[in-house]
Parts: structure tokens; C-alpha cells; sequence
């Protein structure tokens, strides 16, 4: 699979090279993403107990960016994250979910250029659901505020449509589930493949 992806990103940069298409980030310019990927809840540690809510599981969202600068993206994300069903030794099944809806700041580096690395910058609010269900019963949802960041690359496609991948880390700032004392905070990373056309 690391050898498909490595393949895809190697012919997009030369056929960018050649292509002679508009490349590059324009002041004033806007983008508007949709895009999909995988996600990964982190071990949570309530009341004292390390559990992992959920497995590598599945994500998708859209953002809008507005290139103020041709090196500065400011813009929305919206995002959903949700891990699969993990069985734990004890025998519980746990899973949990986040939804995120976050304002974000996109530093472009080398912004002329067809093929581009960025610096995401995210923050806003988030609402986090975990479940466990077996030897232990839980169902709780909180809200509080996210953040985020990460590295992605984006790739010209042509005059209108940008290739992108993203790897992203979340973090939500809360400090309990109900009753239940949360000892680190709700993370989630995300590995996101995106698609963004230019207007």
C-alpha cells in the first residue's frame, strides 16, 4: 500500500512539472475541500483504569479555505471521526466518536509551487461520545473545546482541482465523562486523503 501511494505522489509531482498548468496559491483565491480517511482514538485513562475506546476506525469532513495571503489559508473545518468496536481483556466491547466543527489556519510552504507541504493550524469545539458495554456499562457525551495540527501536502491536479493528504492530530480538553474522572485528554488521529477544488 506504501509503495501505491508512493507511486501516485511521484507521478503527480513530475506531471505537474509538465503539465504547464496554473500552479500555485494565489492571494484572494478560495478552496473548498471534502475529503476521507482513517481515524484513531487514543487510550483514555478514567478513574485511575487505561481502556482503549475503539480501533482504527473510519473519518470524513469538508473544510473552506480563503487564501488571504498566497502563503496563509484561513478558513472551516468540519469533521467526523469514529473508531471501530474494540474488545478489551475483560471482555467489554468499547467504541467512542468525535465531531469536531473548528476554525483553521493553513501556512503554506513554498506557495508557487504545484506540489506543496502546509502546516494546518485547527481550533473550536468538539463533542466526544465513548461507549463500553459487557462486564462494564457506559454510555456518556461531552462537549469542550478542540484543537488541532499536523502536516499535509497538496498537489495541483490542474487549473481547478487540488489533490491533497493530511495527517492530523486532535485533542478535545475535557476532564471527565459524567461521573467518571478523565485523567488525559480525548485524542484522535486522522490520516485524510482530500480532494479541493479552486475558485
Amino acid at each position: 500500500m506504501k509503495k501505491i501511494v508512493l507511486a501516485v505522489l511521484l507521478t503527480l509531482c513530475f506531471s505537474n512539472a509538465f503539465a504547464g498548468i496554473d500552479e500555485g496559491i494565489d492571494a484572494g483565491t478560495k478552496n473548498l475541500f471534502v475529503y476521507g480517511g482513517s481515524a484513531y482514538p487514543y487510550a483514555l485513562e478514567l478513574n485511575g483504569i487505561e481502556t482503549e475506546y475503539g480501533s482504527l476506525g473510519y473519518a470524513f469532513g469538508a473544510q473552506f479555505v480563503y487564501n488571504s495571503k498566497d502563503w496563509l489559508g484561513l478558513g472551516l473545518d468540519f469533521n467526523y471521526s469514529k473508531a471501530d468496536d474494540n474488545l478489551t481483556s475483560t471482555g467489554d466491547t468499547t467504541k467512542s466518536q468525535m465531531w469536531t466543527g473548528m476554525f483553521m489556519m493553513k501556512i503554506y510552504l513554498y506557495p508557487e509551487e504545484g506540489v506543496r507541504f502546509y502546516l494546518p493550524l485547527y481550533g473550536g469545539f468538539g463533542n466526544a461520545k465513548i461507549s463500553s458495554s459487557g462486564t462494564t456499562n457506559l454510555n456518556s457525551t461531552e462537549t469542550g473545546l478542540a484543537a488541532g495540527t499536523g502536516l499535509g501536502i497538496d498537489f495541483d491536479l490542474n487549473d481547478m482541482w487540488i489533490l491533497g493528504v493530511e495527517f492530523r492530530f486532535t485533542r478535545m480538553f475535557i476532564d471527565s465523562f459524567g461521573a467518571n474522572k478523565l485523567n488525559n485528554d480525548f485524542d484522535y488521529s486522522n490520516g485524510l486523503i482530500k480532494l479541493g477544488y479552486k475558485f
